[in-house]
């Protein structure tokens, strides 16, 4: 099944939509993309290293968790998404901390990061 996003103006408007990999190979495709910093109550983060099946920047580290709602999907309901699949918690709270605009020559996102607080345990995605 192919993923679809939604494709955004600068404003976060939805303007159309377009399949993963039309998104992940056109830069003039701006679409969302949720990502979750999560930290124990030592201020200690958990980051992640990127699978090396993901079709951009594999065996790479990242956030916590990471991800790209999908079609009507809002940013933090993804972020929860997200970190249900990939580190098997559920959010209590989640804090949005920025939105940012990025740009390289494949791809363009529109970034909504946020902050949540867990001691895990965490269930990693095994992939």
């Amino acid at each position: 099944m192919t993923e679809h996003f939604d494709i955004i103006d600068e404003d976060d408007n939805v303007i159309g939509k377009a399949a993963r990999h039309e998104c992940h190979g056109n830069p003039k495709l701006l679409h969302r993309s949720a990502g979750v910093l999560v930290f124990n109550s030592r201020g200690e983060l958990l980051m992640h290293k990127r699978s090396m099946k993901v079709d951009t920047n594999p065996g790479k580290w990242s956030l916590s968790a990471w991800g790209h709602p999908g079609v009507g999907e809002g940013y933090e309901h993804a972020a929860k998404r997200e970190l249900k699949e990939e580190l098997g918690i559920e959010a209590k709270s989640l804090k949005q901390l920025f939105k940012l605009v990025y740009r390289d020559s494949v791809e363009s996102e529109m970034f909504c990061i946020f902050r949540a607080e867990s001691e895990g345990p965490f269930k990693l995605q095994e992939d």
